[in-house]
């Protein structure tokens, strides 16, 4: 029953990523201006305009979605972040 509030909390955590790791104002913009914008290699894209489609079918057209469609966009959401953010001082990821 609170699957919408699960969309809603890793749109924005995706969104809040690509805002402040890309410069992109994620946040305030369609996911189709999102993905025209954002600048990652197309499987990476392709990875998360399905997350964010999700959500937005979740989110805005009450759409329904399976336990396990549910843990593969957290997943798929933790590895877009691991798989894009900056190295830090020491090289490390």
């Amino acid at each position: 029953g609170e699957i919408k509030e699960y969309y809603s909390e890793i749109s924005f955590i995706i969104r809040e990523y690509i805002e402040n790791r890309y410069a992109i104002n994620a946040l305030e913009l369609p996911t189709s201006e999102i993905m025209r914008s954002l600048k990652v290699d197309d499987i990476i894209k392709n990875n998360v305009q399905t997350i964010l489609k999700k959500a937005d079918n979740i989110k805005y057209a009450k759409g329904l979605s399976l336990e396990k469609e549910n843990i593969e966009s957290l997943d798929a959401s933790i590895k877009f972040i691991k798989d894009t953010k900056l190295k830090d001082e020491e090289g490390n990821k």
